[in-house]
């Protein structure tokens, strides 16, 4: 009569060959989906600025920038993508007053991180990994 409950095996001293019921392979996770870069050219921006006119006429932004976007393997982007962005990048520029937009002339890292933060507060689902800009000019 065994009053003592019978002790567990003893764990394999081999544990990569998995002999022993009790050995555990570490757990490996799926990798990670790989995405895709597509670049989205959005160019020919001409943004009138009116908080205040220039002597002799109106001032512009003349603006011509690239998004690139993570996006699934083979997964299409909307055709209606770009007139939604060009027009939250356009609102973007236009509540901004004259003296922010001379400062982003110089601060160009500033004007991007404002940029992202901006679309994305409006389009959560994007994912945009660079935006450059090809020309930013006020006159």
């Amino acid at each position: 009569m065994n009053k003592h409950p019978p002790l567990p095996p003893k764990p394999c001293r081999n544990r990569e060959r998995g002999c022993c019921p009790i050995s555990r392979r570490p757990y490996r996770s799926p990798p990670p989906l790989q995405l895709e870069q597509r670049r989205l050219k959005l160019a020919g921006f001409f943004i009138p600025l009116e908080d205040q006119a220039v002597a002799g006429g109106q001032a512009f932004i003349h603006l011509d920038l690239s998004l690139s976007l993570r996006v699934a393997p083979g997964a299409e982007l909307d055709q209606l993508l770009e007139p939604v962005l060009r027009e939250s990048i356009y609102r973007f520029y236009k509540q901004q007053n004259r003296e922010t937009l001379r400062r982003y002339s110089l601060a160009r890292g500033e004007m991007l991180r404002d940029l992202r933060e901006w679309l994305s507060g409006k389009h959560p689902e994007l994912e945009i990994a660079t935006i450059a800009f090809d020309r930013y000019w006020i006159n």
